[in-house]
This record gives structure tokens, sequence and C-alpha cells, in this order.
């Protein structure tokens, strides 16, 4: 690995709110005992019951769902030629170069009232501001020389602030 691909900063974060877990596992679970239930019980499930296929689509759907927010990982990594992130299972290793960014800050941030709220931008869906988050209310604020903004979710702000500041690259907010 070249100097300038040497990493300074690695942060690996996963989905961790046990509420989130709870959700999952209460539907998951209704819909597999409903499956047992309805196919090797021969009982109807529900009042409304769905078709066989229609009851094995959906919980094998939500079992999917389940174990991709298992696999799910937000990754980053800083060096001194810029930012490497990653949303494992859904992308491959992106970089962006430091010539690319006019500032980089460490910001709190509202999770629900600015990314979750009725207009969702997470990965850019309704904006070209985006954010990658997993857990938290704290993140790298990057602005691009073009104005866009982008969000990384950290767990380690003051790690990730302390290599910045050694790189020379952060930036004040109000700059």
């Amino acid at each position: 690995m070249t100097m300038s691909n040497r990493i300074l900063f690695k942060e690996k974060q996963k989905f961790s709110q046990w509420w989130l877990w709870l959700i999952f596992i209460v539907i998951d679970s209704i819909f597999v005992l409903g499956t047992i239930i309805q196919i090797m019980g021969k009982q109807e499930f529900g009042n409304n019951p769905l078709s066989n296929t229609g009851l094995l689509i959906i919980t094998g759907f939500l079992i999917i769902l389940s174990l991709t927010f298992i696999i799910y990982r937000l990754e980053t990594q800083i060096t001194e030629s810029g930012i490497f992130y990653r949303a494992y299972p859904f992308q491959k290793n992106k970089k962006i170069s430091w010539e690319k960014i006019s500032k980089a800050y460490i910001r709190e941030y509202k999770p629900f009232s600015e990314y979750y709220s009725g207009r969702i931008r997470i990965i850019g869906l309704m904006s070209s501001d985006q954010a990658f988050i997993v857990s938290g209310n704290k993140g790298l604020q990057l602005v691009f020389v073009t104005g866009e903004r982008f969000l990384i979710g950290t767990q380690k702000p003051e790690d990730m602030k302390q290599v910045l500041q050694k790189l020379g690259r952060l930036t004040e907010s109000n700059q």
C-alpha cells in the first residue's frame, strides 16, 4: 500500500438498535408461525388469509429483508488521498478525493427530522444531498466544491476529527 493509501481511520458500523431487531423478530415470527399453521397445519391463518403461495412469498421477503439488515454495514476509511465509504452489500468501495471537498467537519445531526421525516434523502433519493447513516447523531459532513453535501455517520467522531486535523482537512462548519 502506498503512503497516500495508508489507512489513518477505519470504522465499520452495523445496525444495533434493539427496537429495530424487536420489530423484525416480532413480524418475522408472526409470518413464520402463520406459514406453519396454514401450510403444515392446514388451518387458515387470520381473518382474511393469503394463499399459501402469497404467504410463502411475503414470509420469504421478510426473512430476506431481516437478513439484509443483519449483514449490512457502513464502512468508512480515511487516507491521505481521500475518504472511502461503502454500504455493504449494496456497493463497492467509493472514493472521494480531497480535491473534490471544500469543507469537512464533524457535526451533530437530527436523524429523523433531517433524513427520515417525509423527505427521505438517504443515498440521495430525493435530493442532491446524500447521507449514509446507521445509528447515532454524529457524522462527517462533507461539502463538495460543487456545493453538494454528503454526510457519513460515525460512532467515533473524536477519532475522525483527530485524523482530519492531522491531515489538515478539518474545517469549521461556519466557514
